[in-house]
């Protein structure tokens, strides 16, 4: 069997870095969505044991605030917040590589995109074929658009 020899051209690494847009993109709109959902919980169920305190619910107090402190765990373990942040981050760094790819050549765009990729923040793997979709999409290139499983067609809808 003879091995094939394949040449990456310029084009499919300005789709790597789009699509490093798309995908980080996704993560941050999810990773808010997470934040405000663990905000209003917490918010909400504030002000439902202060009610169920004053109006003498001592049974319904004890839940909420079960409900309330398993929801900070959550809020805190998870991290939100700050993953939204992260790939805010990462989404305008790789804009502004983006920008720059007319003038680079393929392996500056390569080296570049890894030296960010080293400092990727982590986000859910279930959003990689989301983001490959929107972005061959987005470069009409849509015979390639791949069917979504359950769980990356909820996270599509999700973020």
């Amino acid at each position: 069997m003879t091995e094939q020899s394949y040449e990456r051209t310029k084009y499919e690494a300005v789709l790597d870095v789009s699509y490093g847009i798309c995908w980080n993109s996704l993560n941050e709109r999810l990773f808010g969505r997470i934040d405000w959902v663990f905000g209003a919980i917490t918010l909400f169920g504030g002000s439902t044991i202060i009610f169920t305190v004053t109006a003498d619910h001592k049974l319904a107090a004890a839940w909420v605030s079960g409900v309330v402190a398993i929801s900070a765990i959550l809020e805190r373990s998870i991290g939100a917040t700050e993953k939204r942040l992260e790939h805010k981050a990462m989404k305008r760094r790789l804009c502004e590589l983006q920008a720059k790819c007319s003038s680079l050549s393929l392996e500056e765009i390569d080296r570049d995109l890894s030296l960010l990729r080293a400092d990727e923040p982590t986000g859910l793997r279930g959003l990689d074929m989301v983001a490959y979709n929107q972005n061959v999409r987005a470069h009409g290139r849509g015979s390639y658009i791949e069917r979504l499983s359950l769980w990356e067609w909820l996270l599509s809808i999700l973020a």
